[in-house]
């Protein structure tokens, strides 16, 4: 009576509360009904599936040999799979670890540029812009939350007396805000520390780089350390796991870029519109796209182009001034980052992929085979089966169990097979690799394990499923087993595994074959040169902030030093090493010739030395 005096007052009623009351009671009871079906629905069908599992073991465990057989062969094609996948995930997949990486976008244009052009692998050409521009496109812009800049450099690190050789990033004072990340101790770089060229010697150490040589120690903070000779203090630490936006680029510290001048002796390229060097990228704001981020920046930056830089421009014919104003820029997802390594790596990759498949695809095959035939001495286990009662489903559900069972203990065995190919993988890719791919299973490179081999698994047991469960239950009974293999269907379906078996491994073998002949041809190239016996090693002076003429001295002391060293048979000096992979270039002018518009001057050098000890 309490309860409905309750309801008498909220609802203003006797009448109502008896309605409402009828209907909640049945309401109630067909919720409960529900459940109760649903629940003994579940129980069952879990029941069942524990009796299939239980049941797929010991099938497994009563021939350990065959099983054993395809278990191991599974788990080479599901480990090759995975190996590589990891390799695709990290350089290929991986986001950017900084908050919300599918709102960054990077910026490029595809006019001409006359002036001085500097890249990396942070991007082409047409990735990069100058200084000035940037700073005109942070303060006209309205589409993005923030605009940064960033360029790699590389570096002398001392602290304490200690140096050595190291990599480091340039960055705006935007460059942290805009990523959104947050300091693994101290602070980051912020609007404030990049504001007067040279004004700011303040320096952000990468998680990495202090844990390896500063033990993760926060007494750092507030300490002095020596970048190519400057003095900069230390001030935060970044983010576990963030060395960077450019893949193969990773830094060990990260420095205001209006201290590039500062750090770079001899270089001035703030004040000057032609000389083309800075990487930029930026944060859409919420619910602007890409499309309409574009359009506005095209408008703000034809402007400058057309006002600005068109009068900077010399030497230029009609024709390149018509393409240098009607130039446009073009925003590209920065989810990943800005790098050269994507695109240089997403071939191969891919090729890779598609031979690891093609290895499993073989396994599988021979799997499904190897099923096909044993269903054939299962046949009477199954024809009793169908006749007590059971259904064709439940039948095909165990084997499909025991199928899937045994490609999930497959892939388990798979992920160390995986692991033991990307130590591999990774002692054969050059030195500094292990910075860019990592030969750890990932959490996602274990799912991805455990998924292709559940839908492996289904796929090389679901045709001896359905197969062995298609059967004269009167022919099966009177011992008849045979006659499940040897129908047409099964003859036919076993014929066309052992064809895309031998298609699957005649490509393969062609493939390798192919590549095994490349890798003989590079390995004998003529190179123009001995390399026996012959030493190679880099060193920057400059990075300590010497001049030209004490660098020229330092390496006239040091060739002398070396050369008298016994067994050292010559000594010589270049700008470019030998095979090294980059090269140095600049315009070149020839007496009684005159360059006239748009003629290419531009010329690869290298600057060598005399050997001035050799004997």
């Amino acid at each position: 009576m309490r309860s409905r005096k309750r309801l008498d007052g909220s609802l203003g009623g006797a009448s109502s509360v008896g309605v409402v009351g009828q209907s909640s009671s049945i309401i109630l009871k067909l919720c409960i009904g529900i459940q109760i079906l649903a629940n003994v629905s579940w129980i069952e069908t879990y029941v069942q599936g524990m009796q299939n599992l239980r049941f797929a073991v010991r099938t497994l465990a009563k021939s350990p040999i065959v099983s054993l057989v395809a278990i191991l062969s599974l788990a080479l094609g599901i480990g090759a799979n995975t190996a590589i996948f990891s390799l695709f995930e990290q350089i290929l997949l991986r986001r950017l670890p900084v908050t919300a990486p599918a709102e960054l976008v990077n910026l490029t244009a595809n006019g001409p540029r006359s002036g001085s052009n500097s890249t990396n692998n942070s991007g082409h050409i047409d990735s990069i812009f100058s200084y000035a521009m940037f700073r005109d496109l942070e303060q006209k812009q309205t589409s993005f939350t923030g605009l940064a800049a960033h360029r790699s450099f590389g570096a002398n690190l001392a602290y304490q007396g200690q140096s050595s050789g190291g990599s480091g990033y340039f960055v705006s004072g935007s460059y942290f805000p805009v990523l959104g990340i947050k300091p693994a101790a101290g602070r980051l770089l912020s609007y404030e520390d990049d504001k007067v060229p040279g004004g700011h010697p303040v320096v952000v150490l990468s998680h990495a780089y202090w844990k390896e040589k500063f033990n993760q120690s926060e007494a750092v903070l507030g300490k002095t350390m020596v970048i190519s000779g400057v003095a900069m203090t230390i001030v935060g630490v970044g983010p576990e796991g963030f060395r960077g936006i450019t893949l193969g680029s990773l830094a060990h510290v990260f420095v205001p870029i209006s201290m590039r001048e500062a750090l770079t002796p001899g270089w001035k390229g703030f004040a000057e519109r032609r000389s083309y060097w800075a990487y930029l990228f930026a944060r859409l704001k919420p619910g602007v796209t890409i499309e309409r981020a574009q359009a506005e920046m095209n408008g703000v930056y034809l402007n400058i182009i057309r006002t600005v830089e068109l009068p900077l421009q010399k030497g230029m014919s009609e024709k390149t001034k018509t393409r240098f104003v009607s130039q446009q820029m073009k925003l590209e997802p920065g989810d990943r980052g800005q790098t050269t390594l994507l695109a240089e790596a997403e071939t191969p990759l891919v090729l890779l992929l598609a031979i690891a498949g093609f290895v499993l695809l073989i396994a599988c095959a021979n799997i499904a085979n190897l099923l096909l035939a044993r269903s054939a001495n299962r046949a009477k286990e199954f024809s009793i089966r169908l006749s007590l009662g059971a259904t064709r489903g439940q039948v095909m559900a165990q084997v499909l169990t025991e199928s899937i069972v045994m490609a999930v203990l497959a892939g388990v065995s798979g992920i160390f097979v995986a692991y033991a190919t990307s130590v591999g993988i990774q002692s054969l890719l050059p030195s500094g690799s292990e910075e860019i791919f990592e030969s750890q299973i990932s959490p996602q490179t274990a799912v991805f394990a455990l998924v292709l081999s559940v839908v492996a698994g289904f796929l090389f047991g679901l045709f001896p499923a359905m197969h062995s469960t298609r059967m004269d239950l009167a022919g099966a009974m009177k011992d008849q087993a045979g006659n499940v293999s040897s129908t047409g269907a099964a003859r036919q379906f076993r014929r066309i595994l052992v064809t895309a078996q031998i298609a699957l491994s005649l490509v393969l073998l062609v493939s390798a074959g192919m590549f095994l002949k490349s890798l003989v041809n590079v390995l004998n190239v003529n190179l123009g040169l001995r390399t026996e016996n012959l030493l190679g090693f880099g060193l920057g002076p400059e990075l300590n902030q010497y001049t030209p003429e004490r660098s020229r001295l330092f390496f006239e002391q040091l060739e002398a030093r070396l050369a008298a060293i016994p067994g050292v048979d010559g000594v010589s000096v270049s700008l470019v090493t030998l095979i090294a992979g980059n090269n140095y270039g600049s315009n070149v002018s020839v007496d009684g010739f005159q360059a006239g518009p748009d003629t290419d001057t531009h010329s690869m050098f290298n600057e060598v030395v005399s050997d001035r000890a050799h004997r």
